[in-house]
C-alpha cells in the first residue's frame, strides 16, 4: 500500500493521482467516521427538531466556511459539500431516530 507524501516529492502524474486517491479514501473513511457519531446523536435527541438542528446546522457551516477561507479554499464550495452532506445525515439521523422511538414505544 501506497503511503502520503508531499505534493512537491510527486515525480509524475501517475504519483499525482495515486495520492489523490489515497487522500480520497482516508475522507470516506472519515466521513464513515462521523456518520457513527450522527447515529449514536439521536441517542441525546428527544424529538425531530433537536435532529434538525437548526441553529446547530448554520452555525457549523459558518464555521466550515471560516475554516475553509483560513486554509485558502473556496468557502461556497465548501459551504455546499457540508450542507449537502450534513442534509444527507440528517435525513438518515430522522431514520435512526424515529426507528429508536418506535422501539421505545413497543417497550
Amino acid at each position: 500500500m501506497q503511503k502520503l507524501i508531499n505534493a512537491s516529492d510527486c515525480k509524475s502524474i501517475s504519483d499525482v493521482r495515486g495520492q489523490i486517491d489515497l487522500i480520497d479514501r482516508e475522507v470516506v473513511h472519515l466521513i464513515a467516521r462521523r456518520f457513527e457519531f450522527v447515529k449514536k446523536a439521536s441517542d441525546f435527541k428527544k424529538n425531530t427538531e433537536e435532529v434538525k438542528a437548526k441553529e446547530r446546522f448554520n452555525a457549523m457551516l459558518a464555521e466550515r466556511r471560516l475554516w475553509a477561507t483560513n486554509a485558502g479554499l473556496n468557502a461556497d464550495v465548501i459551504e455546499k459539500i457540508f450542507k449537502d452532506l450534513v442534509q444527507y445525515f440528517i435525513k438518515e439521523e430522522l431514520k435512526e431516530f424515529e426507528n429508536k422511538d418506535s422501539i421505545r414505544a413497543n417497550l
